[in-house]
């Protein structure tokens, strides 16, 4: 046998190995850009509500799936550690929550450049929506929970009205207060 015939002999052997790692690593950096793809949609979906549990639960893993030992990669990690140290930085007042907003566009921005994605920080900003309504609903919810809490804790009474025309055969005379058991028996 000839060397020809030897190289031969190895290429059909060989082929089918490398065909499947070759298979394989297209795979795993198929599911690596999908990973990337979801947690930026997520992302870009809910920016202008960054409260969501879904927009927080994005931005605790892009550290995860965006690492890398490249410069690209490397750029949305460090984005998002710049935002996360401006959020972790205390009570924010106008010009904090100005920087925020300009530290998370420069987060998506970068994200989106590592994706092949071109939006301008403008786009970025710009178009996104979120009816008031949710804001109202938000801002209701915190209300709702913080006077419940106060409640709870004993730094807030409850009133309580009775309808005029009701019976009031139950309640003591005014002024004369009467501890609350339960049921009479």
């Amino acid at each position: 046998m000839t060397i020809g015939d030897w190289l031969t002999i190895l290429a059909i052997l060989a082929a089918p190995v490398v065909a499947i790692q070759v298979s394989l690593w297209l795979a795993k950096q198929q599911e690596k850009w999908q990973r990337r793809l979801t947690i930026f949609r997520t992302l870009m979906g809910t920016r202008a509500s960054t409260m969501a549990r879904e927009h927080v639960q994005a931005l605790n893993v892009v550290d995860v799936d965006f690492y890398g030992s490249d410069k690209k990669s490397r750029a949305g990690v460090d984005a998002l550690k710049v935002y996360l140290d401006h959020l972790n930085t205390g009570p924010a007042d106008q010009a904090s929550a100005t920087k925020q907003q300009e530290l998370v566009v420069d987060l998506h921005k970068t994200m989106a450049s590592q994706l092949g994605h071109q939006f301008d920080k403008t786009e970025i900003k710009r178009t996104s929506y979120t009816p008031s309504g949710y804001g109202d609903v938000e801002l209701e919810q915190q209300e709702a929970r913080k006077l419940s809490l106060e409640l709870l804790r004993g730094e807030r009474g409850l009133p309580v009205y009775i309808p005029a025309g009701q019976q009031q055969e139950h309640l003591p005379p005014s002024g004369e207060e009467k501890e609350i058991t339960g049921p009479e028996q």
